[in-house]
């Protein structure tokens, strides 16, 4: 209404002539006393509601599709090609799923990032965006023209992509705002699907993989986390660079207790290792214990129920625009059409706060089947380790107390153990 006023009033009075190529308009073809601006105006309220409605249904059909592991993107993640019978389903590519697995290798025996794409490099294999550039793609590249080569960072990305593990990840972004910028989504949002397509890698060798890249990149910080405690004086223990921890406060008190802390890193590490590995083992068997013991609920009676509600809401919406076709012929009353329109209102409301439960349920659910089973997986890539990893700190364990006579407790994070406790043998 206000760019009616704007079309109709303010720019002939400034002498202003307001073309609009698309709607036919041209204001010094009016004659007097004619007016367009109305008109204008309402096609432009009509177009605004028809971007944001095309825009909030492409929103749906997006989340729709990572819901149901569809793969949504203009090329095949390296390592995969798109299926002919369905583009939205990733295929293996032979050659390039065994450089992929070749980099997730290296990086599992501790080979660095750098390194490993001066290997590629130097072997000629080309990388991602070479790939597909050599195959025709149309995508206006940022160096187009120009040769790439494997980075650093190209390497981590590769080996930090879950999907290689044939789980699905997608919607790891969203915009801030209508035409806004891409920000980051919270872990807990984005949409997982496993065993959507074939992996390359087992999911064990992506865990080891990222914990690997997680220990380089603690490295190259200086900032390896220490877990090792007095058991005297509660302080930090210093790590010495022939391999040993000691408490420092033996060299200001000379008759103090802390005199006798000292270790042999390595033998801790392993001793620490080794239990990690026990921890592992009891929680797999008792995890297969409950496996066998308590009986799953299928969860398609959520996913029933879900579906149905959906086809309650497009019949309903179907219902509707008859309707208020009828209203806008003159078929119906305007009290009787309001009337309808405000139970229509409240059953649509209804309708979809009881799709969203649903879905939450259907996420909560299977967020409770996966849990466990990660675990396992995660379990099981410690028992494959040959050190105390990072990750391995970071997760299971609070601190390692060290007492005289090379005994150390351990203090675990999860439930069901407090402490461990252990005397080094020589």
């Amino acid at each position: 209404m206000e760019l009616g006023n704007y079309l109709e009033q303010l720019f002939p009075f400034m002498g202003v002539r307001f073309i609009s190529v698309n709607d036919n308009y041209d204001s010094a073809e009016l004659a007097d006393g004619t007016t367009g601006g109305l008109d204008v105006a309402f096609k432009n309220l009509i177009y605004d509601y028809y971007s944001r409605e095309m825009s909030r249904k492409q929103r749906i059909a997006w989340q729709r599709m990572a819901e149901q592991g569809q793969y949504n993107s203009n090329c095949a993640l390296y390592g995969y090609r798109k299926s002919e019978e369905d583009k939205h389903k990733l295929v293996i590519e032979p050659e390039e799923a065994a450089v992929v697995k070749e980099i997730f290798d290296m990086k599992i025996a501790g080979t660095g990032t750098t390194l490993i794409a001066k290997a590629l490099n130097d072997r000629g294999i080309p990388c991602p965006s070479e790939l597909y550039r050599s195959r025709g793609d149309t995508r206006q590249w940022k160096n187009r023209g120009k040769p790439c080569y494997w980075t650093a960072g190209k390497i981590e990305a590769i080996i930090r992509d879950e999907k290689y593990t044939g789980t699905m990840v997608q919607l790891k972004t969203k915009l801030d705002s209508v035409g806004g910028k891409q920000v980051s989504r919270p872990k807990e949002e984005w949409v997982r699907v496993e065993n959507t397509h074939e992996p390359v890698i087992t999911y064990p060798q992506y865990i080891r993989a990222v914990s690997s890249l997680k220990q380089q990149k603690a490295a190259e910080s200086r900032k390896m986390k220490n877990i090792y405690y007095c058991g005297c004086c509660g302080r930090a223990l210093f790590n010495a660079h022939y391999g040993t921890i000691f408490c420092k406060q033996r060299s200001f008190k000379t008759d103090s207790d802390c005199r006798d802390i000292e270790i042999n890193k390595h033998d801790a590490d392993m001793a620490v290792l080794a239990s990690v590995k026990r921890e592992a083992e009891i929680f797999l068997d008792h995890d297969k214990l409950s496996r066998q013991a308590i009986k799953r609920n299928s969860p398609l009676s959520v996913s029933d129920r879900i579906n149905a509600t959906m086809r309650s809401i497009e019949a309903a919406q179907k219902s509707w625009i008859a309707l208020y076709d009828k209203y806008a012929d003159g078929k119906l009353e305007r009290e009787f059409f309001l009337n309808e329109k405000k139970q229509y209102d409240a059953d649509m409301e209804k309708m979809e706060e009881e799709l969203a439960a649903l879905r939450q349920a259907q996420e909560e659910e299977e967020t409770e089947q996966q849990g466990p089973e990660r675990k396992a997986d995660q379990a099981m890539a410690f028992l494959e380790e040959e050190e105390l990893t990072e990750e391995m700190k970071e997760k299971l364990i609070e601190k390692v107390i060290v007492y005289p006579g090379d005994r150390i407790e351990i203090v675990w994070k999860f439930e069901g153990h407090s402490t461990n406790s252990m005397t080094l043998t020589k």
